[in-house]
């Protein structure tokens, strides 16, 4: 049995890769009460509920090693970084030449791999449509060249080349 501070864990059920806890008055249990273990232990830990942005990882990567040691609370964002990274693809990190939003995309998904007109990647479709009708009506200035040739901010290495 876990020492619990908000939620009491009386009953531990594993289902599939990982355990599950018994919580009926957990606000995002399922309907037979279940809450993944390592979310409620990470909450006990923190005092308060989860944000739908915040993931707990396990970081050797055991997902039934649910010790408050073996877990690290990151958002979403990160975590499917820090996956991409072990995976072994390469990553890039972009500013996009039109909205200037800082994004992160496959390296073989960017122009560095694929060919592109204006040698830039945008965050999104949309982007992407307005920087070449901007171009099609009043060409690239002096600015727009300077923010399309700094749209690589950096290149992540590989998990297994660290």
């Amino acid at each position: 049995m876990y020492n619990t501070m908000m939620w009491q864990i009386n009953k531990i059920i594993s289902k599939g890769d990982y355990l599950y806890a018994v919580i009926p008055e957990h606000p995002k249990a399922t309907k037979n009460h279940y809450v993944l273990l390592h979310r409620a232990i990470m909450e006990n830990a923190i005092g308060r509920l989860l944000t739908d942005d915040e993931v707990v990882h396990h970081k050797d990567g055991n997902k039934k090693n649910n010790n408050i040691e073996n877990l690290e609370l990151i958002n979403k964002n990160d975590h499917i970084r820090l996956h991409r990274l072990k995976s072994g693809k390469k990553t890039t990190k972009l500013k996009c030449p039109w909205c200037g939003k800082e994004f992160i995309r496959y390296t073989n998904e960017t122009f560095l791999q694929k060919p592109s007109k204006y040698n830039c990647t945008c965050c999104s479709v949309t982007c992407g449509r307005k920087l070449h009708r901007h171009i099609q009506l009043h060409g690239i200035s002096t600015e727009l060249k300077e923010r399309i040739d700094n749209n690589v901010i950096d290149n992540y290495r590989t998990y297994r080349e660290i």
